[in-house]
């Protein structure tokens, strides 16, 4: 909340003025609005990106944690880029500030989530006469169309 003082006629008036997490007096809007979610285990990439807000930046524009922090084996590149694998669960809370060569800068508040791996996981195994003939159990992940092979007994 920002307070704005003011005077109209001979009375003084203070308004309370809520600004969103991507305004900024600075001139730099972090862009997007908010994250997708991670996968624990998998790959994942977001490019942040910037907008300017009544004045006119001067690249490069360079990004940085100002608060908080990524999930555990992620991190961010100068240029903006969000990557990184982790086994760790939950959000991760953080702020990142974008800033140009001219010292416009603007900040953005995320919560990163990585929630558990969505893969299906098949378990293929052939009972011949009431035991397993297949030797050690196979495991193959599920992707689209595509199927583990067949075990066959042996």
């Amino acid at each position: 909340m920002k307070k704005v003082w003011g005077f109209v006629g001979l009375a003084a008036v203070a308004l309370a003025v809520a600004l969103p997490s991507s305004a900024s007096a600075s001139g730099i809007i972090v862009t997007p609005d908010s994250l997708p979610n991670a996968e624990q285990g998998k790959g994942y990439f977001q490019d942040l990106g910037w907008q300017a807000d009544g004045v006119t930046v001067s690249p490069p524009v360079t990004f940085a944690i100002t608060s908080g922090s990524l999930p555990q084996g992620f991190s961010l590149n100068p240029v903006g880029n969000i990557s990184g694998m982790t086994q760790a669960l939950g959000p991760s809370q953080f702020d990142v500030t974008a800033t140009d060569t001219a010292g416009h800068s603007g900040t953005r508040s995320y919560t990163l989530w990585v929630g558990p791996d969505t893969s299906l996981v098949a378990l293929a195994l052939f009972l011949v006469n009431g035991a397993v003939k297949c030797g050690p159990q196979y495991v193959q992940q599920i992707l689209g169309n595509s199927f583990p092979r067949p075990c066959y007994p042996g």
